[in-house]
């Protein structure tokens, strides 16, 4: 098409071009994993502080004390995880299903977590590719 500006890009232009879009990108999926490793750090130390009740729980059991302590009821209630009044076995497995299923998606988030490292991985080969190619001395 005559008169038509993308005719006057070179190609120092388009690679320019592709290096923001590819740095942009870049930018963005570094947030997200960012966030993704924040969020399990919090689920790895709600994973610790459970184990903690759970082992307690254990304790109290092997003690023929069946009830929980104040930090553990708040525990329960903070995670909105049920508890039943007259079976303490019954909490025991509530939490450990708690833990479970915190574990269950911390795996999940893993794989989530490798698989935008490996994007991250790929992203910086092809924005390194596209530095090179701008630096290229015969480029136009």
């Amino acid at each position: 098409m005559p008169g038509n500006s993308l005719e006057k890009l070179d190609a120092t232009d388009i690679l320019s071009f592709l290096s923001v879009v590819a740095s942009a990108s870049f930018d963005e999926l570094s947030k997200t994993i960012r966030l993704l490793a924040s969020e399990m750090n919090e689920d790895n130390e709600l994973i610790a502080v459970a184990s903690l009740f759970l082992a307690e729980m254990h304790h109290f059991k092997e003690q023929n004390k069946k009830a929980m302590s104040g930090e553990c009821r708040l525990f329960f209630k903070n995670n909105d995880i049920p508890v039943s009044v007259n079976d303490f076995e019954a909490n025991i497995s509530n939490l450990q299903d708690f833990i479970d299923g915190i574990v269950s998606l911390s795996q999940m988030d893993l794989i989530e977590l490798q698989s935008l490292s490996k994007k991250q991985d790929e992203r910086t080969k092809m924005f390194s590719g596209l530095l090179s190619q701008l630096q290229a001395p015969n480029i136009r």
